[in-house]
């Protein structure tokens, strides 16, 4: 009887065991997929800066060669948490399309930079994006801890905001002006929506700080992509997404530290 009643306490902690460790698996992708698909925007962005701006042209260079370098732990991290098939094909897809990247980064030089360049750029940064969207739609959000959900929350909020940036500039290049317009507002909403949700959160005093301080940045941001007049302030647009940007992570930081 008591071998039984053993047998019983070590299957249950066994299966508590495994469901934990599941758990975990599910948090590592969804922040990793979060993790890509921010770096896939902060690619296209620094394109897209010096594309504007050929004085940037070598900072921003460096700058999306260490990003593409950072995304091995992130695919690192998927290989480890999941062996399913469709998750390989996926990270597979994900690698070529930054393999392309650093290959063609590397070999760029500022007197080839056109409009072909960076739409090839831009075409491969949104396969890395979508590759991270299907690894997330393979997870259950729901297994989530609430903690853990504003966790992701939190990282969709940078990746939203640097999204919009990304528009923005394709807008100001006059990249397929209509659609990144379109692309643009639609990508304002949901940062509105997402922003909403983070509101939603109880907050230490110090985290609450933080979070008005992004909502208020973000009003002032949003006004410069939606007035016409206004979005010629390329400078002080880009200085505004910084500081919006930096809010967001500051914000994601401190509450992963609390957890």
């Amino acid at each position: 009887m008591f071998s039984v009643i053993r047998f019983f306490i070590f299957l249950g902690l066994l299966t508590s065991f495994a469901f934990g460790a599941s758990v975990r698996s599910q948090v590592s992708l969804l922040e990793a997929s979060a993790d890509i698909k921010l770096k896939s925007q902060k690619i296209a962005v620094a394109y897209l800066t010096f594309c504007a701006n050929p004085k940037k042209f070598l900072t921003k260079k460096n700058e999306v060669i260490r990003i593409l370098n950072e995304l091995d732990s992130d695919f690192e991290m998927i290989d480890r948490s999941t062996k399913e098939a469709q998750s390989s094909k996926t990270l597979e897809l994900l690698r070529r399309a930054r393999g392309e990247i650093k290959i063609f980064t590397e070999e760029m030089k500022i007197s080839k930079i056109s409009e072909q360049n960076h739409q090839e750029i831009l075409s491969n940064s949104d396969i890395m994006l979508q590759g991270a969207i299907e690894i997330e739609k393979m997870l259950d959000f729901e297994l989530l801890s609430e903690e853990a959900k504003t966790v992701i929350e939190m990282k969709n909020v940078s990746f939203l905001i640097e999204k919009a940036l990304k528009y923005y500039l394709a807008l100001r290049l006059q990249s397929e002006t209509k659609a990144n317009q379109k692309h643009l507002n639609d990508t304002i909403k949901e940062v509105e929506s997402a922003l909403e949700i983070l509101n939603e959160y109880n907050y230490a005093v110090k985290n609450y700080l933080i979070l008005t301080k992004l909502m208020t940045d973000w009003k002032t941001l949003k006004q410069f992509y939606t007035q016409k007049e206004l979005q010629e302030l390329e400078n002080i647009i880009l200085l505004t997404a910084q500081e919006v940007q930096s809010s967001a992570l500051l914000l994601e930081k401190n509450h992963s530290k609390e957890q």
